[in-house]
């Protein structure tokens, strides 16, 4: 099965779109790659376990994973896999089904012509929103993750109902006369952040020490977090 038809297949019994349903896939290929996995070692990537069993189930289906079975030997204190719960024990002998002396598991294994599948289609993908010349620099970032410092714009704590840079320096007028805060609201209006944090650093009787002003801007932020979880709680 080619995995245009498998995303088409999977993302009608998802009743999903099907980018959400390739995002689904790729996130599953990408945690677990070729490891040997119970289904639980998806649930912090935001995979709901109905989602899940039905797209291993499709996958198995389709020779692109298959499925195995975790045993623990309490006799021999081993653990080993088997195909079904048929087989026997390769530690004490007994049959694995209604074994009251072993522990036993669903596990699953990606095969891996569908990690080629995702890649390639992930490859495809990429190449229709990103630039040749881009591309070689994306896949030697990815290898290097444990390396690299992100450094993200004030606009990324927005969707948390933080402060964006302009509403920030609007409520750290403490301190002003009323002329200094017309002035200031100006500066801030024209987009000059730096020049608005250095006249409050100059005019303000509340931040003229760089100390105060970062324990201000840090309350700030501070305050409306703790608001934003309790909003979310009640």
């Amino acid at each position: 099965m080619s995995l245009t038809k498998l995303i088409h297949t999977v993302s009608i019994k998802l009743q999903k779109s099907e980018e959400e349903t390739f995002e689904q896939l790729n996130t599953l290929a990408e945690v677990v790659k070729e490891e040997i996995f119970p289904k639980n070692r998806l649930t912090h990537y935001n995979m709901e376990m109905e989602t899940l069993h039905i797209i291993l189930t499709e996958l198995i289906r389709s020779d692109l994973a298959s499925k195995y079975f975790a045993y623990d030997c309490e006799a021999k204190d081993s653990i080993d896999y088997v195909i079904t719960l048929d087989d026997q024990c390769k530690y004490c002998g007994e049959v694995l089904k209604d074994s009251k002396r072993h522990i036993t598991r669903e596990m699953f294994k990606l095969n891996s012509n569908f990690l080629q599948l995702i890649a390639e289609y992930r490859s495809t993908q990429l190449k229709k929103y990103l630039m040749d010349e881009y591309r070689d620099n994306l896949e030697k970032l990815k290898n290097r993750t444990q390396k690299i410092v992100p450094f993200l714009g004030a606009g990324v704590s927005i969707p948390l109902n933080l402060p964006n840079w302009k509403d920030l320096l609007l409520e750290l007028d403490k301190g002003l006369t009323d002329i200094d805060k017309k002035k200031y609201r100006e500066i801030i209006e024209q987009g000059d952040f730096l020049k608005a944090l250095s006249f409050l650093k100059k005019y303000s009787t509340m931040y003229r020490k760089e100390d105060v002003l970062k324990r201000g801007i840090k309350d700030l932020i501070t305050t409306r977090y703790r608001k934003e979880n309790d909003d979310d709680v009640k």
